[in-house]
């Protein structure tokens, strides 16, 4: 019988079950393009974080679920999303 070897530390041992070397991690990155999606950092309003994380809890819900179907509605309900789109393309150059 080998020698055990703790210098890892316990959550070495946790991480590390026979699923998780069979199926390796999937990278921040990986999982963003798989869903076609960008991480960003943006700053909100305390009040409105709060909410919105006691939405997500509520419906059972990634809080990024709950941000982004709440843009989506504000984008769908936008009165000109067409001139928005085009002077976007202008400023960036992708004419």
């Amino acid at each position: 019988m080998a020698k055990k070897d703790f210098k890892q530390g316990l959550d070495f041992l946790i991480q590390n079950t026979k699923e998780n070397i069979e199926n390796p991690k999937i990278t921040d990155k990986e999982k963003t393009e798989e869903r076609g999606s960008q991480k960003a950092t943006y700053y909100f309003n305390s009040r409105n974080l709060n909410t919105i994380k006691a939405i997500a809890w509520y419906d059972r819900k990634p809080i990024g679920r709950v941000i982004d179907e709440a843009l989506s509605l504000y984008i769908k309900n936008y009165s000109e999303p067409e001139k928005v789109r085009i002077l976007f393309r202008k400023e960036s150059g992708k004419t």
